[in-house]
């Protein structure tokens, strides 16, 4: 299907020649061979079609299906202008890809993380811009209220709440320590019940949003994964009861559920002793990105959805789980296992 778009651009999508990509505007006369990728100025893309010098970074990727080198720009909205967004977990993956997405769409940022060295990082990239961060366990109750109450004491409120912050897990539960399992509970569930209570009346104020970046895992319970799917059961039953709670305040809650995105979360997951793994056991370059998965999350929260699969296979999981949840049990345990052991 081709659409027009603005500044003349097409935006194509075909079923098994391209792949999809919301927001990908492709201009075919820049279309180049996989040999020639070295040569493209994405200066003399920004040029010809008179675009804003809005960040350039990531605006190009290469189709190892098709051998095109494919321009891709940003999706930009006026929604989120003067808006106060406050992030958590955003120093890195998801979080970071949507604090990068927010502040050429001029939005207020206010964002945490407990790694201060990638916060300061952030920090001075952004300077000239309006920017608040914070380092912060969003398991710590204090910390989530240092990170609200002084998000609300530097711009005056809060619009918009997206619970990002989040950890996993790769243990099998025979091996795994309980405390493996709290750990992510506290972080994935009750980091977001933080937050989402300390903000609630300033964001009900503005008839905002509370965003809360669930997993596919959510919908289904993956092995080796016991506490992490819990944590995301949790998450979205417990929004599910707050946005019925809030149903005539103007307020909308909303999770979204992003399938394997490319970041660190992998290398940061708990193995059965409750350290980082320190490795990834899939194939990152397949995964979604997580600048496109911040893309799809914003148009949701613009769009005010209540929820959102946001990968096709996600979507054939949560729908094959509903309807033939005995099949979905095979054909999990033959993706996660081989040979009888754990290697995805």
């Amino acid at each position: 299907m081709l659409y027009q778009l603005s500044y003349q651009f097409i935006l194509l999508s075909i079923p098994g020649t391209l792949p999809k990509y919301q927001g990908a505007i492709i201009p075919h006369l820049f279309a180049e061979r996989k040999n020639k990728a070295k040569t493209f100025s994405p200066k003399l893309f920004r040029k010809s079609f008179h675009l804003s010098p809005f960040p350039l970074q990531r605006l190009f990727i290469n189709s190892r299906r098709t051998h095109l080198f494919l321009p891709i720009i940003n999706y930009m909205s006026e929604f989120f202008n003067n808006k106060v967004v406050a992030i958590t977990g955003g120093s890195e993956g998801i979080g970071r890809a949507l604090v990068d997405a927010l502040i050429p769409m001029g939005a207020k940022i206010a964002t945490c993380g407990r790694n201060q060295d990638k916060l300061y990082n952030l920090q001075v990239k952004y300077s000239n811009h309006l920017l608040h961060s914070i380092v912060a366990d969003v398991s710590r109750y204090d910390d989530c209220r240092n990170f609200i109450h002084s998000t609300i004491e530097t711009y005056g409120g809060i619009d918009i709440l997206i619970n990002n912050a989040g950890i996993s897990m790769r243990a099998l539960l025979q091996d795994a320590e309980v405390e493996v399992i709290r750990k992510v509970m506290d972080i994935n569930f009750f980091g977001t019940v933080y937050c989402t209570k300390l903000a609630l009346n300033s964001i009900i104020e503005r008839k905002g949003t509370i965003a809360g970046v669930s997993s596919i895992a959510g919908y289904r319970g993956l092995p080796g994964r016991s506490g992490y799917s819990a944590s995301k059961f949790a998450m979205n039953g417990w929004l599910e009861s707050v946005r019925t709670e809030l149903l005539d305040t103007g307020v909308n809650v909303m999770w979204v559920s992003p399938g394997f995105t490319r970041s660190n979360i992998r290398h940061a997951a708990l193995n059965s002793k409750g350290y980082p793994q320190g490795e990834s056991p899939l194939n990152e370059r397949d995964l979604m990105s997580s600048q496109e998965c911040a893309r799809q999350i914003l148009r949701a929260i613009e769009k005010r959805k209540r929820t959102m699969v946001l990968s096709s296979s996600g979507k054939q999981t949560v729908f094959m789980n509903k309807f033939f949840p005995s099949l979905t049990d095979k054909l999990v345990k033959k993706f996660f296992y081989k040979s009888g052991e754990l290697v995805k």
